[in-house]
């Protein structure tokens, strides 16, 4: 490299900074699309999803709710409300049907989602049956059988079927939640290495433009020292013609023939003057074009350098992307929450009215029931 011409210093020097240009862009391309492609998972598979089967919870907590209404309308003899409250759980269920066969679309076979899927139709199919066998011996005035069946089956039955979507639910958040980590965890590594390829690029460049500039300054020495030395034979050669024609002007009565040897050599003189006159010209042209080519190469890297700064400004709006993804999974916790805070002082009333049916005795049995039923679905 320290023979090299300043043409291939300089051709080096691009290729260098180009190649590491297409492989940090190569890079960043190959994560942004990774990353776009957990997005996408993210928002047209998981969070769907978990929305789907929060509709579907909501609509099996409004039934069994409205199963508490039907005990306790039943144990109030009002055959009006009773039979309101029985459309209602109709409706429940139709709705809880249709939720779940529309949710269909959106198991996931590959990951074995569809065994979950399984467990929820079946469960749910039982405990739909054991509503439905409450309600008919409601409708028939066997309160006490009704009563016997709720506490016996339909409980049991119930937890079951809410298990299984439970199950369902933390599959797909567990899911929403790995491609969230993951997406994180793939931002972070590409920046670091956009970062790193980007001080390479900085520090390649400045390598190469001190390689270049040494190589410049040299070839410039080099174009200087053969001037100097061509300025010197030229006064070396002035003396001698001064010489020459003090010995003329001394001896021109004795050596008239030595005046034709002495024009002979002027006129000598005077074409090497005008060799040297065309080689300092020559040289100047040189020093003009390495001028434009050293213009040239500082033009082109900064147009390297405001490439570099463009992949930058990407990089720091994908991390604001991803700073709002976190965002929406932190409000998701918070209602999580507050969902919490409602359930504990629910359980505590439904404590204290199992209290007091137990004081009322027989005529407070049914209340009981109701009261243990309420207990648990806060507990859950």
């Amino acid at each position: 490299m320290e023979h090299w011409t300043l043409r291939k210093r300089v051709i080096f020097g691009f290729a260098s900074l180009i190649f590491i240009s297409i492989l940090c862009g190569i890079f960043s391309v190959s994560r942004i699309a990774k990353l776009k492609g957990d997005v996408s998972l993210i928002a047209d598979n998981w969070t769907p999803a978990v929305d789907a089967l929060n509709d579907v919870n909501d609509q099996v907590n409004a039934l069994r709710r409205s199963n508490i209404r039907m005990l306790l309308l039943a144990t109030m003899n009002d055959a009006e409300g009773l039979k309101a409250c029985l459309a209602e759980n109709d409706e429940h269920r139709v709705a809880v049907d249709k939720l779940l066969k529309d949710y269909k679309k959106q198991v996931d076979v590959a990951m074995g989602e569809d065994k979950l899927y399984s467990e929820v139709l079946a469960t749910n199919k039982v405990y739909f049956d054991e509503v439905e066998t409450i309600a008919t011996l409601l409708r028939n005035n066997q309160l006490k059988e009704a009563l016997a069946e709720w506490k016996e089956s339909l409980t049991p039955k119930g937890n079951t079927f809410v298990k299984a979507l439970k199950a369902e639910v933390d599959f797909n958040r567990g899911n929403l939640r790995k491609t969230a980590d993951r997406s994180l965890g793939d931002a972070t590594v590409g920046m670091t290495w956009i970062w790193i390829g980007e001080g390479i690029s900085i520090v390649l460049g400045v390598v190469v433009g001190a390689f270049i500039i040494g190589g410049v300054n040299r070839s410039l020495g080099r174009i200087s020292q053969t001037l100097g030395d061509n300025a010197d034979r030229v006064a070396a050669s002035s003396e001698q013609v001064s010489s020459s024609s003090q010995s003329l002007a001394e001896g021109a009565n004795e050596q008239a023939a030595s005046i034709e040897e002495t024009s002979a050599s002027i006129e000598e003189i005077s074409s090497m003057t005008q060799r040297n006159a065309e080689s300092a010209e020559h040289a100047k042209e040189i020093s003009a074009k390495t001028r434009a080519a050293a213009e040239q190469g500082e033009a082109r890297t900064r147009e390297m350098r405001e490439a570099t700064l463009a992949i930058q400004t990407a990089s720091r709006e994908m991390g604001g992307a991803i700073a709002g993804i976190k965002k929406s999974s932190d409000d998701v916790s918070k209602i999580l929450k507050t969902i919490d805070e409602i359930a504990f002082p629910t359980n505590l009333r439904a404590l204290n009215a199992a209290v007091e049916a137990a004081r009322a005795g027989e005529a407070g049995a049914g209340f009981a029931v109701v009261a243990e039923e309420v207990r648990s679905l806060a507990q859950r």
